[in-house]
């Protein structure tokens, strides 16, 4: 029964190349799993670490940080514009009209 279980399952002992495993082996039914306990499949990938962050954890926390500093810096960037265009605005109505 254990075999039968374990018969599409792979160890890995590098993190860093698991995912790439996966890929590699193009199947639906491998899973590549690592001593920390991270499992990974096509498509898919599951942390394991009870006492530590896994590394998928790490990874998916920088993936949403770099997310939100992409979504902040475009925000910082489109209030510049806005300002810019009203002080241009202002600069307008305040300047003195000079007749020909």
């Amino acid at each position: 029964m254990l075999e039968t279980l374990l018969a599409q399952t792979v160890l890995q002992t590098d993190d860093s190349l698991a995912q790439g495993l996966v890929d590699d082996l193009d199947s639906p039914h491998v899973r590549v799993v690592t001593p920390q306990g991270d499992v990974y499949g096509r498509g898919w990938a599951r942390g394991g670490s009870s006492t530590a962050p896994s590394t998928i954890e790490v990874q998916a926390s920088l993936d949403a940080a770099k997310d939100e500093l992409d979504r902040i810096t475009g925000e910082v960037e489109r209030l510049g514009f806005e300002l810019q265009r009203r002080l241009t605005r202002c600069v307008t109505w305040r300047s003195p009209k000079t007749e020909p």
